[in-house]
């Protein structure tokens, strides 16, 4: 079915944009590229599809933004074994 086909081509788009956007332009870029994916996904789905987005992705769309943005500015420390 189309409505199937939608999707599938939205988030395949969304990671071909991030990838050419990470190889051109470094991290920084990659994570606003990431969150304008996920939410250009959102969009997308509404208005091609007219689906309306529940509460929980209304919910979740901002959090999960949040989260990538600060485990970008913050990543966590890694370990190093002493000799």
């Amino acid at each position: 079915e189309v409505t199937t086909v939608i999707p599938v081509l939205t988030q395949g788009l969304s990671g071909i944009i991030v990838g050419i956007v990470t190889q051109l332009a470094g991290g920084v870029r990659k994570v606003m590229a990431t969150i304008c994916g996920l939410i250009l996904t959102c969009l997308l789905q509404q208005i091609l599809l007219g689906m309306h987005l529940s509460w929980s992705v209304l919910a979740a769309v901002p959090l999960v933004a949040g989260g990538i943005y600060l485990h970008a500015s913050y990543p966590p420390r890694t370990q190093t074994l002493a000799k």
